[in-house]
């Protein structure tokens, strides 16, 4: 994408663009120089950092790991003694006081060990009973050995629970806070307990060696990298701080102990589940501190709890010389910018003046001066320039005297063609004024832009009147708009129609078409053409043509119905006679038979007619088509037996069930069917095909509509199925006779028939049935090749 600067930054002179582009070409460099040194000087003092961190973690970690393995070595050699063996089997082989010897070699062994070792706190040993056998602890600057009657028998649960799990040998830590009860203060301790067995591998009891926190932290103050601003910590695995080198102040008091002391009060909660993971690893806070971590030593034998150690360090001071660099380049940076913006205006004054006498001469030439004449000598292009600003001025000034002349002949053009297109509208003015249909010329806003003087005569408003107003104001029934296109706001561009019906002081109502056409402006459909035609007198016209259809379809019906019944009757008469002439028995039965099928001929012709006439009302349900046309085949079954007929059934399974009227559309397939079994007349082929499919194009028919029961003229039902729909396709095709191309177009008509004995209404209600479900019927025929009807049912019918 490109970007004009001369757009973003139009208060700018040329002057100035060019300061600006002398100083960037000069400090930009540098800048990038700058920023990219101190980025990379950043970048190794976090790494340096870093690894002097993860250092000095690993260190603390060998320290912490060696001198817990010295305490466990201890305590091993002070269990595994001769002297201790020896007291334990003195001790539970004899009863008080016949141990007391072993006791008291054990008790000043102990003292001389804790003596030598200098950090152990107290020891003392608990005998599978619960009972405090021997303590030895520091008091002052010497080792007390504990009287019998000073020793507890309770207290001691908390370590058989913390020991119960552990292997032979086996060493549980804890850290504790003791309570000297001599001096009634506290004691920082880390404890380690472990059971003591003896060869036949029974419990003897626990051994439980204290010492003095601050010997083990003490491990932890040893020299770093990173002496000052850095912190070391200890925390278990609740997040409580064990050991902190700068909140310690007390070594009497364990940080463990006191809640408050939490790693999530200075960290960040990231921070703490890193350090809480149990892993290794190192951490960088992109404002505030780094840092390095890992588990001091975790496991089940202690307490419940791991304990995770880290030394971080804040970030401010790590990146102190990176920082300073920054501030010294920033000033320096500040100092070269003053230097480059003084020099670029030394340097951009030799430009700034003739450009300035360009910029005036071009505002003289604009004012239409085109004689004046720019002198800038400068023997470079500027100079060019100008000579170049003189030579369009002089072009400019030779073709503002040819447009001069170019405008005289347009005015002469102009008032010639506007005389021809007055003439022209007055032309079509009078054309329209002697049309006998009204013109208006509408907009968007319903608002009348222009009327012919037919508008008078329809509406009783002259042309001027009409002028301005809205179109809906001028006619007698403001209804009408809600048949109007611009009332409804289609975006379509056809034309639409409707009938408006007036009553004038009480005469017969008049009638007038409106005819809405959309005319296209810029590919828009803003204004459109109203034409307004009184069509009472053809409307008048159509109402006898119907009247006159009328009485003609009662004609025919009177026809139909005198032709059948006197047929038959004059069969029944002849037979009668016949019967008065005293025929045979046999004569006689066939006689009643012949008289009986004529009696059933006129109930057929009569029901038939009165079904034509009074339908009875659909009755929708839901069925399943395939199954339905099943059993309309049933019902023509022993005709199409006895006439040899072969059936083809290719029923489409897909075809879901719709809403359908059983009993219309069942007679409706057998009419088909008996039909086609006419046409083929033996030795044919029927076959009967259901299909499911979607519309490619928009189909519509004529709903059937009988003489008895037309509407208004120009009012008609369609059944319209729309593209897209999703249908079930009913087609029933025969190889017969087919029917000739004269007879299709009015097949579907009542009483048209081409056979002897029909009354030419059973298609009429086929197509009337088929109209009720929101179907189309259509047929397609060659003489001598067959007839093909097509039933068309939408799925989701639509009355």
């Amino acid at each position: 994408m490109r970007y004009n600067l001369n757009k973003l930054f139009p208060f700018l002179s040329i002057r100035v663009k060019l300061i600006i582009a002398f100083t960037l070409l000069s400090f930009v460099p540098l800048t990038i120089v700058g920023l990219l040194g101190l980025f990379y000087n950043t970048q190794s003092l976090e790494k340096s950092a870093l690894e002097n961190l993860v250092h000095d973690v690993s260190i603390l970690r060998e320290k912490a790991k060696n001198f817990l393995g010295n305490i466990n070595m201890d305590i091993q050699y002070l269990k595994e003694s001769r002297v201790f063996n020896t007291f334990l089997k003195d001790y539970y082989r004899s009863e008080y006081p016949g141990y007391q010897g072993s006791y008291v070699n054990l008790t000043h062994q102990i003292c001389t060990f804790m003596e030598t070792k200098k950090i152990y706190y107290q020891m003392f040993f608990v005998d599978r009973d619960g009972n405090e056998v021997f303590r030895v602890q520091k008091v002052g600057d010497g080792f007390k050995i504990f009287k019998p009657w000073e020793l507890s028998s309770s207290g001691y649960r908390f370590y058989e629970l913390l020991t119960e799990s552990l292997p032979r040998d086996e060493i549980a830590v804890v850290p504790v806070e003791l309570l000297d009860v001599l001096n009634n203060e506290k004691i920082s301790s880390m404890s380690f307990a472990t059971r003591i067995y003896n060869q036949q591998n029974e419990y003897q009891g626990l051994f439980i060696a204290n010492l003095f926190a601050r010997d083990f932290f003490q491990v932890m103050e040893s020299k770093s990298h990173i002496t000052p601003h850095r912190v070391v910590a200890i925390v278990n695995n609740e997040g409580n701080y064990l050991y902190h080198s700068e909140k310690k102040k007390n070594w009497n008091r364990l940080l463990a102990t006191r809640e408050v002391q939490n790693i999530s009060e200075e960290y960040s909660p990231t921070f703490s589940q890193r350090i809480l993971s149990g892993k290794e690893g190192i951490f960088l806070d992109s404002k505030t501190y780094i840092a390095a971590y890992a588990p001091l030593f975790i496991t089940r034998f202690s307490g419940g709890n791991s304990y995770f150690l880290f030394e971080s360090v804040e970030k401010s001071y790590v990146l102190g010389p990176a920082n300073r660099f920054a501030f010294i380049f920033v000033m320096l940076l500040l100092v070269f910018l003053a230097i480059s913006i003084s020099a670029g205006f030394i340097a951009t004054s030799q430009l700034a003046s003739p450009i300035g006498e360009l910029k005036r001469g071009a505002q003289i030439i604009a004012r239409g001066n085109y004689k004046y004449k720019l002198k800038i000598e400068t023997n470079d292009e500027i100079e060019e320039l100008a000579n170049q600003f003189n030579q369009m001025a002089d072009a400019i000034r030779e073709r503002e005297l040819r447009l001069e002349e170019h405008q005289k002949q347009l005015e002469e053009i102009v008032v010639r063609r506007t005389a021809e297109l007055r003439n022209e509208k007055e032309k079509l003015q009078a054309i329209l004024d002697n049309v006998p249909s009204a013109f208006l010329l509408v907009d968007k806003n319903k608002k009348i832009l222009s009327a012919s003087a037919a508008i008078q005569k329809i509406t009783g408003f002259s042309r001027q009147a009409v002028l301005g107003r809205k179109c809906f104001e001028i006619f007698s029934d403001p209804s009408i708009c809600e048949n109007c296109m611009m009332a409804t706001k289609q975006s379509q561009a056809r034309p639409s129609v409707f009938i408006e019906t007036q009553t004038r002081n009480g005469n017969d109502p008049i009638y007038i078409e409106h005819i809405t056409i959309p005319l296209e402006i810029n590919h828009q459909y803003p204004v459109f053409l109203e034409i307004l035609t009184d069509i009472t007198e053809r409307k008048k016209f159509e109402e006898h043509l119907i009247e006159t259809e009328r009485l003609a379809a009662t004609g025919e019906m009177a026809a139909v119905i005198a032709h059948e019944i006197r047929n038959s009757l004059t069969s029944m008469k002849m037979l009668l006679q016949l019967e008065q002439e005293g025929n045979s028995e046999d004569d006689l039965e066939r006689s009643r038979e012949i008289v009986l099928s004529s009696i059933y001929r006129i109930e057929e012709v009569v029901s038939n007619l009165l079904r034509f006439a009074r339908p009875s009302p659909p009755d929708f349900q839901t069925r399943d088509l395939n199954q339905l046309i099943e059993e309309s085949i049933l019902l023509v079954r022993p005709q199409l037996e006895k006439q040899r007929i072969r059936l083809v059934k290719e029923l489409d399974p897909k075809v879901p069930e719709i809403d359908i009227d059983s009993n219309h559309m069942k007679e409706a397939i057998v009419n088909l069917l008996l039909n086609a079994t006419q046409a083929v007349n033996g030795n044919g082929e029927i076959v009967v095909r259901t299909q499911l499919t979607v519309l490619k194009h928009r189909i519509d028919d004529f709903v059937y509509s009988d003489r008895y029961n037309v509407k208004t003229p120009l009012e008609f039902d369609k059944v319209v199925i729309p593209r897209g729909e999703q249908v079930a396709i009913v087609e029933l095709k025969d190889n017969g006779a087919g029917i000739p191309p004269n007879y299709l177009r009015n097949i579907f008509d009542a009483f048209f028939t081409t056979k002897l004995n029909g009354t030419g209404l059973g298609l009429t209600i086929v197509k009337r049935t088929v109209n009720q479900h929101g179907g189309i019927i259509r047929v397609q025929s060659k003489v001598n090749e067959g007839t093909t009807f097509q039933i068309i049912l939408p799925i989701r019918r639509k009355i």
